[in-house]
């Protein structure tokens, strides 16, 4: 039951504690004072005074929700009322990425009760935004807590406490209440949190960003994991929301396949039976040992591979080997997944060709843009770990497996090693070329996957093209490779 005050606050255009929405006057809230300001005294029930409660992001909803029906009962309008709903799955993502999404509720909530604020309910505030993702919740706040076991990973036992890092209680920190969550350990959906389709501002806004029919999948679910290994939680520095903001005006299916992937996953196009082959690992992994300790370590850390694990961390699960190639760069190894192996049953004998061809620009393209330009400056800048940073489907996580020293893993982010990789990606860097084309700030760029080379007619106009590129790339949460950038008038670039 909401109070007459609470509910004159809502109608009013006012800021509320959502905590205060479901109060009720019982004994238990209520206290008993003598009234004394008359000529005969008199008993008064009055609300306790206390600090707020704080709420889990479940209670948050279903406050919200009151919040909706009583804010929307003011005028019936459904634009009022989508823009509300996304408000509220935008403060579900922040939850869901374990960042401070109290206090971008409050601030923006105190915000839009400004009468000055001319603010809409979907407008993502990105000083907010990155201000709450900033704070994020420190899972492993106790130092003798099994930090393996806080993420919600399976430990078969160590010398530290399998508890939580946060309230001390018998769950992983991952699943904690106090920072969330709500739900029982060990769900295969726990924590797990699908945000709706898309609405904007600006031309487009209005238009659902639907999956194209020619997108479909044949893996609508996943093999039940053991071990703890039903982990849901995708992978990426890749900011959905803001990258959905900024394709306004694309192409609508191209924009849906984009944002949806970066927010639930992508899903390569294997077809047939995974196979249940054990492999043994390249000769280079087993000769440098060392070099893929040191990957596999740095990729664990950064949450793009899931182990170890002591057994198969699914009921169907196909290994790939591992192998080390030596890059460009003469003192630098690369860490491979083999997924072309076995022949005939590995997962890229599973993929069809017309998903692994890509029609990348040539250096004809850059000559051309060379020719019309007078005196032509380039710039290049490459993203860095370019495929690692495009998330997997949880549904074909079982897919990626791999073992190394008598433990299993598995891999949560595109793979150099996939055939297809190579076509998901060039959709996503085709984006950003578009993006920085309509910002109308550049001349020329040719790309080939994640190197970038900008050709313009002056040293000036090329430094503000690579600046606007990095600060796009900023923005979206892309990684770029600082030792590689180039600038100046140059004859010829490693491209």
């Amino acid at each position: 039951m909401v109070s007459d005050i609470v509910r004159q606050k809502i109608l009013a255009n006012k800021f509320v504690d959502m905590s205060t929405l479901t109060d009720k006057e019982t004994d238990g809230n209520m206290t008993m004072v003598i009234n004394t300001n008359d000529d005969k005294p008199s008993f008064q029930l009055v609300r306790k005074s206390g600090p707020p409660k704080t709420l889990s992001i479940d209670e948050w909803t279903n406050h919200f929700n009151i919040f909706i029906a009583m804010f929307c009962s003011i005028d019936a309008n459904k634009e009022v009322f989508l823009q509300l709903l996304i408000y509220m799955s935008m403060v579900r993502h922040l939850a869901a990425k374990h960042a401070d999404w109290r206090y971008y509720d409050k601030t923006f909530r105190m915000l839009m009760a400004n009468p000055a604020c001319h603010l809409r309910w979907d407008e993502c505030q990105m000083e907010l935004w990155q201000e709450a993702m900033s704070r994020r919740a420190n899972l492993s706040q106790n130092t003798n807590v099994c930090h393996r076991y806080a993420r919600g990973e399976y430990c078969s036992g160590c010398k530290f406490l399998h508890k939580c890092g946060v309230c001390g209680a018998k769950h992983a920190s991952s699943n904690c209440p106090v920072l969330g969550y709500q739900g029982n350990q060990g769900s295969s959906t726990h924590g797990k949190f699908r945000l709706p389709h898309f609405r904007f501002r600006g031309p487009r806004f209005g238009q659902r960003f639907n999956n194209p029919s020619n997108y479909r999948f044949p893996y609508r679910g996943m093999p039940a994991g053991i071990n703890g290994a039903s982990d849901n939680k995708v992978i990426s520095s890749v900011d959905p929301l803001f990258l959905a903001r900024a394709l306004q005006g694309y192409d609508q299916g191209k924009a849906s396949y984009l944002v949806n992937g970066f927010t639930e996953g992508f899903q390569f196009h294997f077809q047939g039976e995974p196979s249940h082959e054990f492999c043994n690992n390249l000769v280079s992994a087993k000769d440098m040992p060392e070099i893929v300790d040191e990957k596999l370590a740095k990729e664990i850390q950064a949450g793009r591979i899931a182990g170890p694990f002591s057994n198969p961390p699914f009921s169907t699960f196909q290994l790939s080997p591992l192998g080390v190639v030596l890059k460009k760069e003469s003192n630098k190894f690369r860490l491979i997944h083999h997924l072309s192996f076995p022949e005939g049953s590995s997962i890229n004998d599973g993929i069809h060709e017309e998903f692994t061809s890509v029609q990348y620009q040539t250096i004809q393209d850059a000559i051309s843009f060379l020719k019309r330009t007078p005196t032509p400056f380039m710039a290049k800048s490459d993203i860095e770990s370019a495929f690692r940073i495009i998330p997997i489907h949880p549904s074909q996580h079982h897919l990626l497996g791999f073992h190394w020293k008598c433990q299993f893993y598995f891999d949560k982010c595109l793979h150099m090693g996939l055939a297809e990789s190579c076509r998901i990606f060039e959709m996503f860097s085709s984006a950003i070329e578009l993006i920085m084309y309509q910002r109308g700030r550049t001349s020329a760029i040719v790309k080939v996957l994640d190197d970038f080379l900008f050709i313009e007619p002056s040293y000036e106009k090329c430094l503000s093209s690579l600046r606007d590129f990095q600060l796009l790339c900023s923005q979206l949460g892309v990684p770029l490779a600082t030792e590689k950038k180039l600038l100046g008038r140059i004859k010829s670039s490693p491209f």
